[in-house]
């Protein structure tokens, strides 16, 4: 049985052995498939859906080592450089377009050796861990905001320090194994934390390399040690073999240990004799050890007094029979930070920070006890009982735009940055305005029309309100060649018209489709309109690189045959402010407010996250009362961005427009 906690990384640093000079470069293992594992979710990555189209995305899924949609070729394209295909589609793994943007889309396509935007490099984390950094862009592969979630897709970012999402290993590449016969194996290389004190100028205790087409740990010390996580399926006593060797002739030891209650436990121990560093002899000590079923944490340890130590390319425990008396299975350290689980009260600490004694790092403390974690306040001193907001910083502190600590009662940009005319103030219409506790039909109704020369078929049944959300979801109707693509729009009933603002917070479906918010009177040959989003956040046309962030906000004037178009096509990567949290957020990984102050007949002012951002001016008068709409809806054409995959349908993570709330003022005399 092969288990991803206990597989060789993979990845392997190749050292010639020198004290003084060590030359290293990135390596695959030899397997032919493999799969790769996630850091922050223990996912891995995987063609969403098995979608065999070009053009497919990529999500994390929970690994399966017979899923062959996680089963990943690496072919070498020479200065350290790797195209990655899938074995369901034999396609490769590319950045959409070879965009440089923060945030591109991932898809699969053809491989070509000359795509370098199809090329990635392995840059080493230590302990197996890497980075997938991409040739043509120079950013890193990312699970969009970091999400632990089933089904959330890939894109590239920026390479940042200490972000698990965007850090790989490999598993289920071979490297560790079990037989009938009850031997596991497992690769030195594969080891789950690492430590020593000798100071041998490396940047970490223990180093990987690669000898003879398979991968080992070297540059082992005294005092060095490393940790393996290994599932024992047999409860029993087991003989260790080590596969080791050194050069050394005197004081060289090697050593097991096994985590029991807490305290690491020694439990075999042996010379190794002088047969050559990658001349690997196995080596098997006198005493047995006992194991649990389960999942049981190793430590193999250098107890040498030589400074230098042994090599080890792997070691093997054999099943020699029933234990003698029964095994308790080990206390944990899930987050391996050296305390317990029963004892820490920091459960999830990241990897390599020093913990105090109650299992917490700095950046998981709350040092000025506001109820916000060091790692994300932004006002770390702030006074005692003072409230603040998810930043940890008193609402509407200087500097800090937050829409969502704004007041609820009045429109979002009255908190930052209040632009009310004198003698003016706003009142709020409840006929338009609504937090979604349940479904309201005197506010509310849905309307029923087809836009043309789609596959849409809008119905009742794919929208609601439940969880504090109004939503539209777009299912798949597999028997219609014609309307697959079933949704829904809402509209109020009550109507309105200048001065007013209106503002929703809408977290977009994450498929290839707009999900709008907008303005309409419902005469389409006598039509004023206002569009405050038509969101597309993952075009499938290869077309539209923007798309994931902009607004695509406009207004339409359609009378006498005659139409009047204004575009104001807002970038939440430019266009808000650096101080405002949302900035940069792909629509798709967050709620964002959108609004529109229709100021009067001729002017419209659109806002982003309390913040005003482009503004349209009509030619003709605009001055028709106007409904509140919401729809999901799209089109094979490239101004909508393509249609969705069909399989993108059934994906409820992604199908789905939420409304969180919409809230809607008149501007009144004082």
């Amino acid at each position: 049985m092969i288990r991803k906690n206990n597989l060789s990384l993979g990845i392997a640093l190749a050292f010639a052995f020198s004290a003084s000079n060590a030359v290293h470069a990135v390596t695959v293992s030899n397997a032919d498939f493999r799969n790769v594992e996630i850091r922050h979710s223990g996912m891995c990555i995987d063609l969403t859906g098995g979608n065999t189209a070009n053009f497919s995305g990529f999500s994390q899924w929970t690994c399966g080592e017979n899923n062959s949609n996680q089963r990943l070729e690496f072919v070498e394209q020479g200065e350290g450089f790797y195209s990655i295909k899938t074995k369901t589609s034999q396609k490769c793994l590319e950045v959409a377009d070879s965009n440089s943007a923060n945030g591109a889309r991932i898809q699969q396509l053809t491989c070509a050796d000359a795509s370098v935007n199809q090329q990635w490099s392995l840059q080493d984390m230590n302990n197996g861990w890497f980075k997938l950094k991409n040739r043509a862009t120079g950013k890193c592969l990312d699970v969009a905001g970091a999400y632990t979630e089933k089904g959330s897709e890939f894109h590239q970012w920026a390479c940042l320090a200490d972000h698990p999402n965007q850090e790989f290993r490999f598993i289920f590449d071979e490297n560790v194994a079990s037989d009938p016969s009850g031997t596991i194996t497992v690769q030195a290389a594969g080891f789950v934390s690492q430590g020593g004190s000798f100071d041998d100028n490396q940047q970490s205790p223990v180093s990987i390399y690669n000898v003879a087409g398979q991968s080992a740990i070297n540059y082992i010390n005294s005092g060095d040690f490393v940790d393996y996580n290994v599932e024992i399926d047999r409860a029993g006593k087991y003989q260790v073999t080590f596969n080791v060797g050194t050069a050394i002739t005197s004081n060289v030891q090697i050593e097991l240990l096994v985590l029991e209650n807490g305290s690491w436990v020694s439990y075999a121990q042996a010379s190794v004799p002088a047969y050559g560093w990658d001349n690997f002899t196995e080596l098997s000590p006198a005493n047995e050890v006992s194991l649990a079923a389960g999942t049981q944490k190793l430590r193999i340890h250098a107890l040498g007094s030589n400074d230098w130590q042994w090599n080890l390319a792997s070691f093997k425990l054999e099943w020699q029979g029933e234990p003698t008396d029964p095994v308790d299975p080990p206390l944990l350290d899930s987050d391996g930070d050296g305390v317990l689980d029963v004892n820490d009260l920091c459960p999830n600490t990241p990897a390599n920070q020093p913990v105090n004694q109650d299992g917490c790092a700095q950046s998981q403390l709350d040092d000025d006890n506001d109820g916000v974690s060091n790692d994300v306040d932004q006002c770390p001193n702030t006074p005692p009982g003072v409230t603040v907001d998810n930043t940890g910083c008193e609402p509407n502190s200087p500097g800090v735009i937050d829409v969502n600590t704004a007041d609820a009662n009045l429109p979002s940009f009255v908190s930052f940055n209040n632009t009310t005319p004198l003698g003016k103030r706003w009142e709020k219409v409840e006929s338009l305005s609504d937090e979604f506790e349940f479904w309201n039909g005197a506010k509310w109704i849905k309307t029923n029309w087809n836009y043309g020369n789609t596959p849409v078929n809008m119905l009742n049944k794919n929208s609601g309100v439940s969880d504090g959300n109004l939503w539209i979801q777009a299912t798949l109707n597999a028997d219609s060649p014609n309307q697959w693509f079933e949704t829904s729009r809402v509209r109020s009933v009550a109507k309105i018209k200048f001065p007013m603002y209106t503002e929703s917070r809408i977290k977009v479906a994450n498929i290839s489709a707009y999900s709008t918010f907008w303005l309409n009177n419902g005469d389409i040959n006598n039509r004023d309109e206002i569009d405050i989003i038509e969101i597309n956040p993952v075009p499938t046309c290869n077309c539209q690189p923007d798309f994931p962030w902009k607004m695509n906000s406009q207004y339409f004037i359609a009378k006498n045959g005659s139409t009047e178009r204004n575009h104001g096509n807002s970038d939440n990567r430019t266009d808000l402010s650096d101080e405002n949290t949302l900035q940069g957020v792909l629509w798709t990984d967050d709620y964002h407010v959108f609004g529109a102050w229709w100021k009067d007949e001729h002017t419209v002012q659109f806002y982003l996250n309390g913040e005003p951002v482009n503004k349209v001016t009509t030619q003709q008068p605009f001055t028709l009362e106007q409904f509140v709409i919401w729809d999901l809806w799209s089109q094979d054409s490239s101004w909508v961005g393509g249609l969705p995959q069909k399989t993108d349908l059934l994906n409820d993570n992604n199908n789905t427009m939420k409304v969180d709330w919409i809230r809607t003022w008149k501007l009144v005399d004082e």
